[in-house]
């Protein structure tokens, strides 16, 4: 409280209001203070000069400057903590000071690893123009972003033609690897299985697969991408065989009855299921033909989707006598 001591029984008050000033607006320690706006009153008041305080000092420190208008945008894991900033940084100095923004932001997240809402810190700015100096710099705090599952590509796999055996089982072949990113630790895992798109016969039909798994340090980083598109390979016809019962005509009789089986299908298909038409078996001999020993050939049946071929049993033979 700012007081006075007038000499012996004066009559002298204090009165208005103090003003404090430092010489001028910048941040130091121990700047020097000027005090005015105080008057005297009273009888004796005109026997007195207010002598203002003197050796008043106080410190000025840096005010805080927030950097605003940047955010941090979304990625996908590429095994960095590196964020990517948009927007344009600025700060809104007091008054009329002359602050500018320099400098190029860099943005981090605190680690490399796939997850929602990551703090993303920045740096990189600074300050510069006359005023520079009375503030400290405060880098955007609340910045936040997501970084997602980087895809990871089977490799290392072929898949193998086969017979066709009524399933959709594709054999796969080779050794299944990954190659991740950086030297993170991700290894392959499980049993690999592959399969067609259906059971029919075809060429550089799709294979997919299935079963694999990724494990170690950085494998929650990392979607597994099973090979698509890559892997094809045919499937080819079985052998259906038209096989003629044994059969014998006397020379100069009408050939008939002639019998047999049909042979060959896989995994419980049978005539009904897997082939139209009707089978039947035939002779080129007719009665009067020499006496010997002729061909029977099996005829008269389609595969559904081209699923079998027909060959002919070779000892598919009549006697004629």
């Amino acid at each position: 409280t700012a007081s006075v001591s007038p000499l012996g029984s004066d009559s002298v008050t204090l009165g208005g209001t103090g003003i404090a000033n430092f010489a001028d607006k910048n941040v130091g320690t121990h700047k020097t203070v000027t005090v005015s706006g105080y008057t005297l009153s009273g009888a004796d008041a005109g026997n007195y000069s207010l002598v203002q305080p003197t050796g008043l000092k106080a410190n000025i420190s840096k005010a805080d400057l927030a950097l605003t208008g940047l955010s941090a945008g979304n990625k996908v894991y590429d095994a960095t903590t590196v964020a990517t900033l948009t927007g344009t940084a600025s700060v809104s100095p007091l008054g009329s000071d002359s602050v500018t923004l320099g400098g190029t932001g860099t943005g981090t997240f605190a680690d490399k690893n796939v997850g929602n809402a990551k703090a993303v810190t920045v740096s990189g700015f600074t300050l510069g123009g006359t005023d520079a100096g009375n503030y400290n710099l405060v880098q955007p705090t609340g910045l936040k972003a997501n970084i997602s599952k980087a895809d990871l590509a089977l490799a290392g796999l072929s898949a193998a033609d086969k017979i066709y055996d009524a399933t959709t089982t594709a054999t796969l072949s080779g050794t299944a690897a990954v190659t991740a990113l950086g030297s993170d630790a991700v290894s392959v895992g499980g049993t690999g299985a592959g399969t067609f798109a259906d059971k029919n016969v075809g060429t550089n039909k799709a294979v997919t697969v299935t079963g694999y798994t990724l494990s170690g340090t950085d494998a929650g980083n990392y979607n597994l991408v099973q090979p698509t598109g890559g892997l094809k390979a045919d499937i080819t016809p079985a052998t259906l065989t038209y096989t003629a019962n044994a059969a014998t005509s006397i020379y100069g009789d009408a050939i008939t009855g002639l019998t047999g089986t049909v042979a060959g299908f896989v995994n419980g298909e049978n005539l009904a299921n897997a082939t139209t038409g009707t089978a039947s078996f035939s002779t080129a001999a007719t009665a009067t033909s020499h006496v010997g020993q002729y061909a029977i050939a099996g005829s008269g049946l389609t595969a559904n989707n081209g699923n079998y071929v027909f060959a002919q049993n070779a000892a598919n033979t009549t006697a004629l006598t």
